[in-house]
């Protein structure tokens, strides 16, 4: 997740060429420019990449190659790109943004994002993390150690090092964001907030701590649900209660979120459905293997009813096995009319693969 915006909106209000700029290059540029603006403003991230990557180009005949412009149409375009193309073309721009601005500017804060996001993913927190604490630092110093700047940097360090399964530095920083969200004031630091505790209450989740991830889980909805209903992320926090709240066997608090779902999102007749939480069946001892069809009752809160079997092949154990899973899923009821009803002949099929 890219926090920190590209500088399309600088770039424009800085487009005076260079006094040797040939007029054509500069009519070009402009046209191009106005390209990538668009493909950004709608999602053509193909488009964008292209129209940056010419931009860049004509921006270094325009502009210079140790000019401001220059570094932000690098910084742009880096951002557009994957691995060692994105490293050589942000490094570009980092290099640029020392030269013109010093070792500890605020301006050398997007760039050293942009590196640190380009080596994260798959464990590579390792290596991103001096580009994090560098911008942190800058932050920090330039800022305030308790300004929103540095809340946003703490954030998106905490959801990576999250994404990278590095619990303790995750609750680090997300933890100093949610503080910093908390003493600031305003709509902004309100959204920052609950975007925070959404990741903490993820964090929670995944560490078997349920009591603790509804409470944060809770304190985010209240904000999101009133601001932003249907959004994703609004209806990934009623999913994550959902499962925070059957895990702790409070299968009734977890209704509400069940409907709020399926109100927002109605389910797709022609579409698998699916359960949206489950505990996977216990396969019974020397079982072997087998398969096991079911068809079942959701209701309008969502839980399952009156499941039969329609086919099985193995033991008998795996039968039972089946049946008893079934007790513990939950459903997004469907709506008609605005209304959750209960839905009749959902099928799901269990496939028990481990011989003992």
């Amino acid at each position: 997740m890219r926090i920190l915006k590209t500088a399309i909106l600088a770039i424009a209000l800085f487009l005076a060429p260079a006094a040797h700029a040939d007029d054509a290059d500069t009519t070009n540029f402009k046209k191009v420019f106005r390209a990538y603006q668009s493909a950004v403003t709608e999602g053509d991230q193909d488009a964008a990449r292209e129209a940056a990557a010419r931009a860049y180009k004509l921006g270094k005949v325009i502009f210079g190659t140790a000019h401001k412009n220059t570094a932000a149409l690098a910084l742009n375009y880096g951002r557009l790109l994957n691995d060692d193309e994105a490293d050589t073309v942000l490094h570009e721009a980092l290099d640029i943004y020392e030269s013109l601005y010093g070792d500890n500017a605020i301006e050398l804060i997007d760039p050293l994002m942009g590196l640190a996001a380009n080596h994260t993913g798959f464990g590579r927190l390792g290596k991103a993390r001096s580009f994090y604490v560098r911008a942190l630092n800058i932050a920090e110093e330039k800022d305030d150690p308790n300004g929103r700047l540095v809340g946003i940097l703490n954030m998106e360090i905490g959801q990576v090092a999250l994404a990278d399964a590095q619990s303790h530095e995750a609750i680090k920083y997300l933890s100093r964001a949610e503080d910093i969200f908390t003493a600031l004031e305003g709509e902004d630091a309100e959204i920052r907030l609950a975007q925070t505790r959404f990741w903490i209450g993820k964090f929670r989740l995944a560490n078997d701590r349920e009591k603790a991830a509804t409470e944060a889980l809770l304190a985010s909805l209240d904000t999101f649900s009133r601001i932003a209903p249907n959004a994703p992320i609004t209806m990934t926090n009623h999913a994550f209660l959902i499962e925070a709240y059957e895990r702790r066997g409070m299968r009734d608090e977890a209704t509400k979120h069940c409907r709020a779902i399926g109100a927002a999102t109605p389910v797709d007749p022609d579409q698998d459905y699916k359960p949206i939480f489950r505990r996977p069946p216990e396969y019974p001892a020397r079982a072997g293997e087998g398969s096991v069809v079911v068809s079942l009752t959701v209701d309008a809160d969502g839980y399952v009813k009156d499941p039969i079997v329609l086919e099985s092949e193995g033991s008998s154990r795996l039968v039972r096995a089946a049946l008893k899973s079934t007790e513990s899923f939950r459903y997004v009821p469907r709506f008609e009319n605005g209304q959750p009803v209960a839905t009749t002949d959902v099928k799901y099929r269990f496939n028990f693969n481990y011989a003992d």
